[in-house]
């Protein structure tokens, strides 16, 4: 299993034992490029946009968007329209943003729809944090793969590692039951506390080069072969 959560779910509708799981580490990309390159590509990347150094950028990375709460992170900017001057929300992902217009409208801000992106690490490392107020999700890689570049994360419970940013102190997790109040008032945070996005920032970077979070096929390689050797 991927999560906690995922054990917890087949022990409760099936009784399964829990000593039967075996948890393993996730399987995301190691970032290996260096300070230099993830800051000429928020450079080059905010240029291409013609989004201004200045501006605060939340970014919010998957398709599905109804499942993955773009309707709470449309509606979180909406809340913040006194800053609406000074910030940019960025959707990448395939979705239909038709559906999202009377919201996108409401916003005040500008919305940008980036499509399916091959090259969304750019885009990690141009935002200035990941919003994914998810209604579900198993795990999560977007969370783990955003703090590998060292942005912090806005998110909810109810994404299976959303204890991730909880442990590594690199965000923020709004808990269940979920109110629109509590996510807004985060994003308010999020957008106006240079110094916790540094913190933040930082924490990530340091979380990510001291937990495994990225030997999942090998992790599960060796217990295969480890319970097969019993036989």
């Amino acid at each position: 299993m991927l999560t906690d959560k995922e054990i917890e779910a087949f022990h409760r509708h099936y009784g399964t034992p829990k000593e039967r799981f075996h948890l393993l580490p996730p399987g995301v990309r190691r970032n290996t490029q260096s300070e230099g390159d993830a800051a000429e590509n928020r450079v080059s990347l905010r240029r291409e946009l013609g989004t201004t150094p200045s501006t605060i950028v939340a970014l919010f990375v998957g398709s599905g968007f109804r499942v993955k709460g773009l309707d709470r992170a449309l509606r979180a900017i909406q809340s913040n329209q006194k800053s609406a001057s000074i910030i940019e929300f960025w959707v990448v992902g395939n979705g239909k943003a038709s559906e999202y217009q009377n919201l996108i409208e409401k916003t005040g801000t500008t919305v940008r729809f980036l499509g399916g992106r091959a090259d969304v690490s750019r885009f990690y490392d141009a935002a200035d944090f990941l919003l994914h107020p998810a209604y579900s999700e198993s795990a999560g890689k977007v969370l783990l793969e955003a703090l590998t570049h060292g942005l912090p994360v806005l998110t909810t419970d109810t994404c299976g590692y959303a204890p991730h940013i909880e442990r590594a102190d690199a965000g923020f997790v709004v808990p269940s039951p979920f109110t629109q109040s509590e996510l807004d008032k985060a994003v308010r945070r999020f957008i106006e506390d240079d110094d916790a996005r540094k913190r933040w920032g930082h924490n990530a970077l340091h979380y990510v080069e001291t937990n495994d979070l990225y030997s999942c096929h090998e992790a599960a390689a060796g217990l295969i072969e480890q319970l097969l050797s019993r036989d």
